[in-house]
């Protein structure tokens, strides 16, 4: 699978920073762990993760773990658990 920064040049056609073209498969180490980091790639759905201040405020804030609910295995994982 091609790198996002390599898709992206092939769709649009924008060199962005750091796109190697001799190596469209080179994927960032912060990118795969990003991945791997996230539930939803274990088949989990993690509902209510961010509110706002208010409706006309827009800035993101994380709601802390007990106010956020998780639901599991509510798709197959595209990756495995490792347990």
């Amino acid at each position: 699978m091609f790198s996002p920064s390599y898709y992206y040049y092939t769709k649009f056609g924008v060199e962005l920073t750091g796109l190697d073209l001799d190596e469209p498969y080179n994927w960032c180490a912060a990118g795969v762990s990003h991945i791997l980091a996230n539930e939803t790639y274990l088949g989990n759905t993690v509902n209510l993760k961010y509110t706002t201040i208010s409706f006309k405020n827009k800035k993101k804030i994380e709601r802390p773990e007990s106010e956020q609910l998780r639901f599991e295995n509510t798709h197959e994982a595209l990756i495995d658990n490792g347990t």
